[in-house]
């Protein structure tokens, strides 16, 4: 009887359960089954009739009446199905693109790096010199160095050589070809900067409000603020998150308050709460309804101003259905409010199910409604305040706890005091920071804000570096699988139900449930190899690295300074999964019992190898050659490969995954020419030796030479 009572309390359920459901089956069948979601439709419907035609009676329609939820699931289920596979785009001929001399693109955005770009484009027409074909796809574009004069609305116009999106291939990598492909990118290109010829502008309203953003920001970076503050302000208020450096980010995230410096479902809430506040005397005249819609207006304006970010487009749809119930329906109904605006944005949004910002504020916010309890009007109201905000921290870290570790692979510990002391002040500097902008963009006198939030920035950073320094503040290095994300929600709705009816039957499924996911830790912990060795595929260098008994021991090939912290940063979920706790950099002869360093060769996993870096290989003299297993041609490599096989007589060579397209083309036909094989680690992934996991060259890669 609880799943009705449940099912007739929070009746969106019955649409949005089956509508996840549809879209996962989606995202697993791909673009060329539309059969399935026909065949679901055509099930729904028949179902219904089937049940339609058992109601002759009154008391036939009373007994059939539970079983119209088949008809309705199955619906639904179709419709997230075919809801999914409409996000997929028509696929190019990239054979034909590529033919092509070149094509026209249209920049949408555009994120400069140290000695790179990279723009997110549609591509809009190609042309082979005589005839221009149009053409509708969006694709990123990396370069080699910067062109500062190009921006967002721009066109630009280049010779293509496009490829469909891929994972690097590394173990335990994100899968950052998904991502894209959610974010409608489905193909990628290298190119020189200077590849990129400008010849035009297009005037729309996402160029023009690009133009409005960056007057702003240097606004911003031309005020007293100093620069960390700068940098926060901008992201804050802008949605400018790539400015706050990712030593800030780990500090914040240590800290358990990293929510507060990307632009999400707190920061619309606060304005929403704020701007509810302020408008609270047209209630007395009766106006509730307009307070209502100059509330959402303030939230659709603070979107757009912050260029529409999906994070903060998601939270005001959820906020809105929220202000929605509050007037026009019971006080009971937050939750199907919440589960409305799910519904609504996944229906014309289904990748949102798979984004990260979307499954944390969703499920943190279903928490905070389905077990706080409102604070009772009596007493201290400053104990009751900070009674509630202790109760809605925990809420929200106990509800997010495992899904905040399978991702970020690190929880914080003190979450709970560094939002108690944060969240109170935090208001008040968005609040101060938003007019500070304001009076920025009309040229005003601004010094008394610009003390004010530089003071309230001073405040919460030290509380974030204190909290963050503390030791046990936070827990790195944890492993979570989705299997154990799964059980974990499992269990946390059978707990619910077992206190709320204290039926014995859920207690004991609780218990088997618990054992069924400790007995499952402990097999993926024994069955982890405690040593192992991997090249991985990267694109700025050529990382060898070598674990042993949770220590690791990192080598780059291309002789370029080692960077452990970023290292660390880039590959902490592979460190998390074989409990590597501790990373040491390579500077000299190193020997374990599993493998070998000593610049430039090493011995991991069975195989001799020797990395080609910037010259030292001609030092290098012997009476014959030198037997490897694994020649490996680094970015700083430029030799000729005959000049190399006077030296070496490898097995395989390898182009490392950080050398530029131009230069791996040389090194590919030159080994053609002397009848070698070779292979790149961006074409064919990092290669790993994990135990019974391998990922090796294949046999037809090995060099015919003798």
């Amino acid at each position: 009887m609880m799943l009705p009572s449940v099912l007739s309390r929070y009746p969106v359920a019955r649409l949005l359960v089956p509508l996840i459901g549809g879209i996962l089956l989606g995202n697993t069948v791909g673009t060329r089954m539309l059969a399935v979601p026909s065949i679901l439709i055509a099930a729904g419907v028949a179902s219904y009739f089937a049940i339609w035609a058992n109601n002759r009676s009154a008391a036939a329609r009373l007994a059939v009446r539970p079983y119209y939820i088949v008809p309705i699931a199955v619906l639904a289920l179709a419709v997230g199905c075919l809801a999914q596979m409409l996000t997929y785009p028509v696929p190019l001929n990239l054979a034909w693109v590529n033919s092509q001399k070149m094509v026209v693109a249209s920049i949408d955005d555009i994120k400069y790096k140290d000695f790179s770009m990279q723009l997110s484009v549609t591509i809009t027409a190609s042309s082979n010199g005589t005839k221009s074909t149009p053409v509708d796809a969006v694709a990123m574009i990396t370069t080699q160095g910067c062109n500062y004069l190009l921006g967002s609305g721009d066109l630009v116009a280049f010779k293509p050589n496009l490829q469909p999106v891929k994972n690097l291939g590394n173990p335990d990598e994100i899968d950052y070809a998904s991502m894209l492909k959610r974010q409608g990118i489905y193909y990628m290109q290298h190119l020189p900067a200077s590849r990129l010829v400008k010849y035009g502008h297009t005037s729309t309203f996402s160029s023009w409000l690009a133009e409005q953003q960056n007057k702003i920001l240097h606004s911003i970076f031309n005020s007293r603020l100093n620069e960390p503050c700068q940098h926060m302000v901008a992201a804050l208020i802008l949605g400018s998150k790539d400015l706050v450096d990712n030593d800030t980010r780990w500090q914040y995230s240590n800290a358990g308050v990293a929510h507060i410096l990307a632009l999400s479902g707190l920061h619309v809430g606060i304005l929403s709460i704020i701007v509810w506040w302020i408008l609270m005397p047209l209630d007395y005249l009766r106006l509730k309804k307009l307070r209502l819609a100059v509330t959402i207006v303030c939230i659709a304006a603070f979107d757009v101003f912050t260029g529409l970010p999906p994070s903060v487009m998601r939270a005001s749809i959820m906020i809105v259905f929220v202000l929605v119930a509050h007037i026009l329906y019971r006080k009971s109904l937050p939750v199907n409010a919440l589960l409305s605006s799910a519904l609504f944005i996944l229906i014309f949004d289904p990748n949102a199910l798979f984004s990260v910002g979307f499954q944390l504020s969703f499920i943190t916010v279903l928490a905070i409604l389905l077990y706080s309890t409102p604070a009772k009007p009596v007493g201290n109201k400053a104990w009751q305040a900070v009674k509630s905000t202790l109760a809605t921290s925990a809420i929200a870290m106990a509800s997010t706890l495992v899904l905040t570790a399978y991702y970020f692979h690190s929880i914080s510990t003190m979450s709970i005091l560094s939002n108690l002391l944060i969240l109170p002040v935090f208001p008040v500097f968005m609040v101060v920071a938003a007019f500070f902008v304001i009076f920025l963009a009309l040229r005003g006198e601004i010094t008394v804000l610009e003390s004010v939030v530089e003071g309230l920035y001073k405040y919460i950073n030290s509380v974030v570096t204190t909290i963050s320094s503390l030791p046990l503040s936070h827990i790195d290095g944890i492993y979570i699988t989705g299997i154990e994300v799964i059980l974990f929600y499992v269990i946390l709705i059978f707990v619910s139900l077992a206190v709320k009816t204290r039926q014995r039957k859920i207690a004991v499924t609780v218990v088997v449930l618990l054992a069924v996911t400790v007995s499952y830790k402990c097999w993926i912990n024994l069955s982890t190899p405690v040593s192992g060795m991997v090249i991985f595929n990267s694109y700025d260098s050529t990382p060898f690295f070598a674990f042993e008994n949770n220590c690791g021991y990192l080598w780059v090939g291309d002789d370029s300074d080692i960077d452990v912290a970023d290292f660390e940063h880039q590959h902490m979920a592979f460190l998390a999964h074989y409990n590597v706790t501790h990373v040491a950099a390579v500077k000299g002869t190193t020997r374990r019992a599993s493998f070998f360093f000593k610049p430039p060769y090493c011995y991991m996993g069975g195989k001799r190898m020797v990395a080609i870096g910037a010259g030292k290989w001609k030092k290098i003299s012997a009476s014959k050659r030198l037997a490897v297993d694994y020649m490996v041609l680094t970015k700083q490599c430029h030799a000729r490969i005959a000049d190399l096989l006077k030296i070496y007589k490898p097995q395989s060579i390898v182009i490392s995954g950080d050398v530029y397209s131009q230069e791996e083309a040389r090194m590919k036909h030159e080994c053609d020419s002397l009848g070698i094989g070779c292979t790149s680690l961006r074409q064919y992934g990092a290669l790993y030796w994990l135990g019974n996991q391998r990922h090796t060259l294949p046999a037809a890669t090995q060099c015919a030479v003798q």
